[in-house]
């Protein structure tokens, strides 16, 4: 994927995250074990959280992603909450970039939250699983400097820290890679869970990744996000989804993930038709990964 979106964005007037998360999108389609459509933002999600560094109830944009992933192989819908990031230029130590200290609080303690709009977010969209970490993650492009190229980084908060804990929107965040010594365009860890069937673990989500090749593999393999079993959640994505379909620039994702799960929208008052998020939505198969 990296090489396919550098050459694409090569003959763009303008680059920015938006571009470069549609793009990413489309790529995704390029792959004959995919599906992916990418959703325009329309409204952000804001929320309000109890934040320990004010003291008080703190009102906070969700994230500026969602990425939604639906694997074909085993009827499992992920979700991710992503704040992305564009860094541009070089960098000294890889990767430092800006970042919100607020947001950087949210993401990582994933706390109950509290929607005062229209958007009806439930209160444990964050935390609705606590055996999954990649419900939240950093997303961020960056400049490989020995190629010339954009690439992508994916971590999770833990790896993602403040260098000075101010609570201000100008704090300086440094990638903590756990593999630093030895970081190369493959870097990647999971978490795993233990199988009954096999010795050992079973890879059950991706923790980080340094590549956007790698990410893709990871993304098209179903380990990022968190899978959804919580029925709340579940109906709010899907209707989300319904919503999101009216801008989608392949409607027909959507309609996949909708007719697998029987699912039939019997409201038009859920959301109004400015109220809804940015969004790569990926139909995978990852029965097809393994060979």
């Amino acid at each position: 994927m990296k090489n396919e979106l550098n050459m694409a964005i090569s003959m763009m007037p303008k680059v920015g995250e938006v571009e470069l998360f549609r793009e990413m999108a489309r790529q995704f389609n390029f792959n004959k074990f995919a599906k992916a459509t990418y959703v325009k933002e329309v409204h952000k999600q804001y929320i309000e959280y109890p934040s320990s560094f004010l003291g008080s109830m703190k009102r906070i944009e969700l994230g500026d992603l969602l990425f939604i992933t639906y694997d074909k192989s085993t009827k499992e819908l992920r979700i991710c909450i992503l704040q992305a990031k564009y860094r541009r230029g070089s960098y000294r130590k890889f990767l430092n970039c800006k970042a919100d200290i607020f947001q950087w609080e949210l993401l990582y303690y994933k706390p109950d939250v509290y929607d005062k709009s229209t958007m009806n977010i439930p209160k444990h969209i964050l935390n609705f699983r606590h055996d999954y970490k990649s419900i939240t993650a950093y997303g961020v492009f960056y400049h490989d400097k020995k190629l010339n190229m954009i690439d992508f980084l994916y971590t999770l908060p833990e790896l993602f820290a403040p260098k000075y804990l101010l609570p201000s929107p100008s704090n300086t965040f440094v990638y903590n890679c756990p593999n630093l010594s030895v970081c190369k365009s493959s870097c990647c860890g999971c978490s795993t869970t233990m199988c009954p069937t096999k010795q050992g673990g079973m890879p059950k989500e991706t923790l980080y990744t340094c590549s956007i090749d790698i990410f893709e593999h990871e993304i098209l393999s179903c380990r990022i996000g968190a899978p959804i079993n919580d029925d709340e959640i579940k109906k709010y994505i899907l209707e989300l989804l319904v919503i999101m379909k009216r801008t989608s620039e392949n409607p027909e994702v959507i309609d996949e993930i909708l007719r697998d799960y029987e699912y039939i929208y019997d409201s038009d008052d859920y959301f109004s038709d400015d109220e809804y998020p940015s969004a790569i939505i990926v139909i995978t198969e990852s029965e097809y990964m393994k060979h």
